[in-house]
């Protein structure tokens, strides 16, 4: 699913950040009461009356200065507001109108999308009143809000949600598989290796593939469609509007995807920010499969390095140790069609679906091999289980207290199910509910 994209967009401290964490009802911005805080973008999925969007935050807007850095800011806001499918110009009801927020204004009239006037920190109905004067601005009706309290937020969020265009399906009979990793770690190269011919450019330079590109393959009778994305970077690393939004443009790929190829290099070992890709992968509930790539020197009598590698793997980032590996020389083709074997076989395993009947004897040998602890002196009774979804499987445990089970047990439960079903590649989740 391509999920529509809404950009916020305004001058330096009026407060844009502050209204991204809110609608987010969560903190991931950096906020602080000085302009230019928020320099490189900040992007996450965002939920509102049943409707997912992209939300993203912007640095301030500030065309006529001369600083360096100013520039890029404003370059990556323009970005921004010419990738949205929806824009919310925030400007400020303390200080009104300013030049600056009638440039955006017409820029955003020139764009052609929908757009909301949202009038931050309007505290009370006296600043409402004072917001009223901005709708000379000429973009419709306005939204007086305070972020910092979430004062008017839910209108505003009920407006926006009702002009979202729906998110765009792929529906083919193909695998689609997304191949992700850092910049410049070989992944249109194993794109070409699994095609056997040079359908896209391949370079040493990091960023040459600048949008996902979907190329079809039949392998064993089977269909693919093969997505090469261009390399996640460290947030502090994305300096130009156009890699920004190439990070974005990867994540909607994967969210597109049934599974994902997370490759990694043998010579790097695994990375902190390997680690951050797989678990991306695993929030967005896409079967995985790990490639670890540039693995030439390994010989059929190398198990030992191989085995070493696993261990770590599974030390540095033990929410990995599910997916199946397969070691690879994408630049010499060695093994790279291993990596369509084990797609093939987690989607094959996203597709599992366990029996009602068969899950809640599983239970009961759970239950007598480790019986749920006792908190805060109350007796916490599982009385059964469902399997309601899967690709990727979640199970519920109805309880007599849900809100008492820990962590820790969900974890044991978890892990039991990966013993007896495995679930190879395919992440599981874990809820618990009160019995009905």
């Amino acid at each position: 699913m391509r999920l529509p994209v809404v950009a916020i967009i305004g001058r330096p401290n009026v407060g844009k950040s502050t209204l991204f964490n809110r609608l987010l009802r969560r903190r991931q911005a950096v906020t602080a009461e000085l302009p230019g805080v928020t320099r490189d973008r900040s992007y996450a999925r965002a939920e509102w009356a049943g409707k997912e969007f992209y939300l993203v935050d912007t640095g301030g807007f500030m065309p006529e200065s001369q600083v360096d850095m100013d520039r890029r800011v404003t370059a990556q806001a323009q970005a921004a507001l010419f990738e949205a499918d929806l824009i919310l110009l925030v400007t400020d009801a303390r200080v009104g109108l300013q030049e600056i927020d009638h440039h955006l204004a017409d820029l955003i009239r020139r764009r052609g999308v929908p757009a909301l006037h949202v009038v931050n920190k309007a505290d009370n109905d006296a600043w409402d009143l004072e917001a009223t004067e901005q709708t000379r601005l000429g973009l419709g009706d306005i939204f007086p809000v305070a972020a910092e309290s979430g004062r008017g937020t839910g209108d505003m969020l009920d407006r926006l949600v009702s002009l979202l265009p729906e998110g765009s399906e792929d529906k083919t009979d193909s695998i689609r598989v997304a191949i992700l990793g850092r910049p410049n770690v070989g992944k249109s190269s194993l794109v070409n290796a699994l095609l056997g011919s040079e359908r896209i450019v391949v370079s040493s330079e990091p960023g040459t593939t600048r949008d996902a590109i979907d190329t079809d393959l039949e392998y064993e009778g089977t269909r693919f469609t093969l997505v090469d994305t261009a390399g996640l970077r460290k947030r502090a690393k994305v300096e130009e509007d156009i890699e920004y939004f190439t990070t974005l443009r990867t994540i909607q790929a994967l969210n597109r995807a049934d599974v994902a190829v997370l490759m990694i290099e043998a010579d790097a070992n695994l990375t902190a920010q390997d680690a951050h890709i797989g678990a991306q992968i695993i929030e967005a509930g896409k079967g995985m499969v790990v490639a670890v790539n540039k693995w030439d020197l390994l010989k059929d009598e190398d198990h030992k390095k191989a085995d070493r590698f696993l261990l770590e793997l599974k030390d540095r980032a033990h929410f990995l140790e599910f997916a199946p590996v397969v070691f690879i020389s994408a630049l010499s083709s060695w093994h790279v069609r291993r990596v369509l074997d084990k797609a093939m076989l987690v989607r094959r395993e996203m597709d599992k679906r366990i029996g009602t009947s068969e899950l809640n004897q599983f239970l009961a040998d759970v239950i007598e091999r480790r019986p749920p602890p006792a908190i805060q002196g109350k007796a916490v009774r599982i009385y059964y289980i469902t399997q309601p979804q899967a690709g990727p499987a979640k199970f519920i445990l109805f309880s007599s207290h849900p809100e008492l089970i820990t962590d820790a047990y969900k974890r044991f439960v978890h892990n039991q199910l990966r013993e007896r079903w495995e679930f190879s590649g395919v992440p599981i989740y874990i809820s618990a509910r009160p019995r009905g």
